[in-house]
């Protein structure tokens, strides 16, 4: 073994030493044969340079507007001081007032009530801030309310040939104006004025109606003298005035005054039921319920010779459906 060492250029002038090393070796490397065999081993690694620290922070969005309820995420850039993005690293949010809005550990914003906020990001030590603005929720609109039908006051046209006076006997005046009187010893004449209501649509809801009268004249040129009771009815004569409308019974009594009558009579009953009856005039008859004077002074009339105003009208006020 000395030999085989000294071939190798290991040199001993002490008898089995080169042997005693050569068996040092020889288990040195079998030891380390057995230890890569079973997986043991020492490997060099390269120690990686520690890591560069936060230089700076930004803020996007660096202002932000958001409506009470909503939310909106934010993003933060960290770099270090070579400029180089960073990643990875703990980043705390907050704002100064949760009642206006408050901020998640991820970034998320949600607005809370109206009103301007300061959102601040921190990395190590490095801060950076963002402006927000709460806005208010918009109230709903409000609703539309349903059309409603608008509604028509019309003056219905006045029937002159169907309006006159006469007396239980005969017919005076047909196509003339609406007179009432007491004439040639008490005998009584009645008025009777007609008015069209084709003219309201078949469709039309009706509301209102009402009878006006203009001043009367009387034979002497009273107004409205009170000879007595003065009394209005609607009656159904057809088409043409007869002197047995004189005492036909009527459907309903409009007004029943001793001397002035209003000038403004209420007539929707009568009217609803006429057109409820399906009929298309609407007659009033008026005269006076006792006897007057014998000297002829005892009439009422009009006529647009003695009165501005004219002769009496009918308004109605109706509505129609909506298309």
């Amino acid at each position: 073994m000395d030999q085989e060492m000294k071939s190798k250029g290991w040199w001993s002038t002490v008898p089995g030493v080169l042997t005693a090393i050569a068996g040092i070796i020889t288990a040195i490397t079998g030891l380390i044969i057995a230890l890569y065999q079973v997986g043991i081993f020492i490997q060099e690694r390269p120690i990686s340079p520690p890591a560069l620290a936060v230089k700076s922070i930004e803020i996007l969005p660096s202002s932000v507007q958001v409506r009470a309820g909503d939310m909106v995420p934010l993003r933060v850039n960290l770099r270090d001081k070579n400029g180089n993005p960073l990643s990875g690293r703990i980043v705390e949010w907050w704002t100064n007032d949760p009642q206006i809005a408050f901020v998640s550990p991820s970034g998320v914003v949600t607005g809370v009530s109206p009103g301007s906020e300061i959102i601040t990001a921190l990395s190590e030590g490095v801060r950076a801030t963002a402006s927000l603005t709460v806005t208010s929720v918009p109230s709903p609109p409000s609703p539309i309310p349903p059309s409603r039908p608008s509604r028509v006051t019309k003056e219905l046209p006045f029937l002159k040939e169907e309006s006159g006076w006469v007396t239980a006997k005969k017919r005076i005046g047909t196509g003339k104006a609406p007179q009432a009187g007491d004439f040639n010893n008490n005998e009584h004449v009645r008025g009777f004025m007609s008015f069209d209501l084709s003219v309201i649509p078949v469709n039309a809801k009706f509301y209102l109606a009402k009878l006006i009268l203009p001043e009367g004249a009387g034979a002497q040129g009273d107004v409205f003298p009170t000879f007595g009771s003065l009394k209005f009815e609607a009656v159904w004569y057809g088409l043409s005035l007869v002197p047995e409308a004189f005492d036909m019974p009527s459907y309903m009594v409009l007004q029943d005054a001793y001397g002035n009558p209003n000038k403004k009579i209420g007539v929707s009953g009568a009217i609803e039921k006429a057109l409820r009856e399906g009929y298309r005039r609407f007659n009033v008859r008026f005269g006076f319920t006792r006897s007057t004077d014998n000297d002829n002074d005892g009439e009422i009339y009009w006529v647009p010779t003695h009165t501005k105003k004219g002769i009496p009208k009918l308004e109605v006020t109706y509505s129609l459906p909506l298309n």
